[in-house]
């Protein structure tokens, strides 16, 4: 035992001296540490409270966005139906001005051709008319005209 005396004794001076000249210098490190993680986290506790504030700004921006989408599409949805309810009325006029047009194109086309066939059937009953009338005249008919004739031409002059 006398032997481990020594080396026990060695080693308390030795922790002795060690702790008398660390002692100053691992406090401050130990302090300096402390401060830099103290420091490191209320960098870290401030930048989570700016990502919270960011994020509940940004949920409610999306929320809004829902909001928005939902609104400009029911006021698409209403001019689209305004849209369509004008070009089916303007359909249903433009389709009465045709028919009503056509109505009254169809009408005048039959008064034409009413017209046109009144012409033609008198003139045809002229023709036979004057066809019948020269079968049937005889050269004193023919005299007897020419002489009616002549008076009244006389007559006017």
């Amino acid at each position: 035992m006398h032997t481990l005396i020594a080396p026990l004794v060695n080693l308390s001076v030795l922790l002795a001296v060690l702790v008398y000249c660390l002692k100053t210098p691992l406090t401050n490190y130990v302090q300096g540490r402390h401060e830099t993680i103290k420091t490191d986290l209320n960098k870290v506790r401030t930048l989570l409270n700016t990502a919270r504030e960011k994020y509940e700004e940004f949920n409610a921006k999306l929320k809004a966005i829902d909001v928005e989408v939902a609104t400009i599409q029911t006021q698409v949805r209403q001019e689209g139906e305004g849209t369509r309810t004008r070009i089916l009325n303007h359909a249903k006029s433009s389709a009465a001005s045709i028919l009503a047009e056509a109505k009254t194109r169809a009408e005048s086309m039959v008064e034409d051709g009413k017209v046109s066939l009144r012409v033609e059937l008198g003139g045809r009953i002229i023709a036979r008319a004057e066809q019948l009338i020269q079968d049937r005249l005889t050269g004193d008919d023919h005299a007897r005209l020419r002489r009616e004739f002549s008076e009244r031409v006389g007559a006017i002059q």
